[in-house]
C-alpha cells in the first residue's frame, strides 16, 4: 500500500483517543483552551488611548484565535462542547467590546462637552471611529469568508464553520450599524445641535422663501462657519486616512481598510443632504409662511 495516500480521516486524533475519553480531563481541557484565548485577547494590563485599541489590533488576533478553535475543532469527533465554552464566549466578549467602545466614543464626540469637538479631540475622535468600524469590517470579512456560501445561506457541511461563518454575518450587520450610529450622532448632535447648523437651516429657510433675499457667495455665512469648521476637519480625517492606507498598501487587506473612512463619509453626507434637500424642498411644509 501507498502510505502517501492513506485516508487519515478515519483515524482518530490524540484528543478523541486520550482526552475525551476522559470526561473530567476533557472538561479541564476545555477550560484551560478557555482561559487560555480570553489572556490573550483580552490581557489584564490597564486600556490605554485610543478606545479603539480595545477593537482595532485585537480584531486580528481574534481572527487568528477563531482559526486555531476551528482547527482544534476540526479534531474533535464531536465539537459541540468544545465550541459552546470556548468559541462562542469569545465571540460574545468581542462583541460586547466592540458595542462598549462604541457606546464610549459617542459620548465622548456628543456629550462630554457642551460644545462641539474641534481641533485635535475631534481629530482624535473620529480616527478612533475608524478604527473601530475597520476592526469590527475586518473580523467580519474573515469569519465570514471562512465558508462557502451561495444565495446568502452558508453551504458548508462543518457545523463550526456554518457557526463562525454566520457569526461573521452578524458583525457585517453590527459594522452598518456602527456606521449609522456614528452618522446620526455626527449630524444630529453634534453639526445640527452642538455647531448650530439647524438655527442655519431654518434661517436658510426663511431666505429662500423672501422674496428679497439676494444671495452673497463672498464668504460663508457667520451662522454656519461653526459647522464647516467641524464638517471640513471630518472631511480632511476621512481624506488623510484613506491616502495614509494607500501609503502601505499590503495588499487584499487594503479593501478592507478603506472600507471605514468611505463608509463614515458616504453616511454624514447622505444625511447632509436628506436636511437640505428637507429645506429646498420644503417636505411636510418645514419652511414657515412668514413672509
Amino acid at each position: 500500500m501507498n502510505k502517501s495516500r492513506m485516508d487519515l480521516s478515519s483515524v482518530p486524533s490524540l484528543v478523541d483517543t486520550i482526552v475525551r475519553q476522559n470526561e473530567e480531563l476533557y472538561s479541564w481541557w476545555i477550560e484551560r483552551e478557555k482561559e487560555s484565548v480570553f489572556s490573550t485577547l483580552f490581557d489584564d494590563t490597564p486600556i490605554i488611548k485610543p478606545l479603539a485599541n480595545r477593537v482595532a489590533p485585537r480584531a486580528e488576533v481574534f481572527c487568528a484565535l477563531i482559526r486555531s478553535i476551528q482547527k482544534k475543532a476540526g479534531q474533535i469527533s464531536a465539537p459541540g462542547l468544545y465550541m459552546s465554552r470556548v468559541a462562542v464566549p469569545l465571540c460574545h466578549q468581542f462583541v460586547d467590546l466592540i458595542q462598549d467602545t462604541s457606546s464610549e466614543l459617542r459620548n465622548l464626540l456628543c456629550y462630554q462637552r457642551r460644545e462641539a469637538l474641534t481641533g485635535s479631540e475631534l481629530v482624535a475622535n473620529l480616527n478612533e471611529w475608524i478604527e473601530l468600524v475597520n476592526g469590527t469590517h475586518f473580523a467580519a470579512t474573515v469569519l465570514s469568508r471562512e465558508a462557502s456560501w451561495e444565495d446568502g445561506v452558508v453551504t458548508t457541511s462543518n457545523s463550526s464553520d456554518h457557526d463562525l461563518a454566520q457569526f461573521g454575518k452578524s458583525l457585517e450587520r453590527l459594522q452598518a450599524v456602527l456606521v449609522e450610529e456614528f452618522a446620526s450622532s455626527f449630524v444630529e448632535i453634534v453639526l445640527m445641535e452642538k455647531a448650530k447648523m439647524a438655527s442655519y437651516l431654518m434661517l436658510g429657510a426663511h431666505m429662500l422663501s423672501s422674496q428679497d433675499w439676494e444671495s452673497d457667495d463672498s464668504d460663508i455665512s457667520a451662522e454656519i462657519r461653526d459647522g464647516d469648521n467641524v464638517l471640513s476637519q471630518f472631511h480632511e480625517v476621512c481624506k488623510a486616512s484613506d491616502a495614509a492606507i494607500d501609503d502601505t498598501d499590503v495588499g487584499k487587506e487594503t479593501d478592507i481598510a478603506h472600507f471605514a473612512p468611505i463608509a463614515m463619509y458616504e453616511g454624514v453626507m447622505s444625511l447632509l443632504v436628506e436636511k437640505l434637500m428637507a429645506v429646498a424642498l420644503n417636505y411636510d411644509n418645514v419652511i414657515p409662511d412668514i413672509w
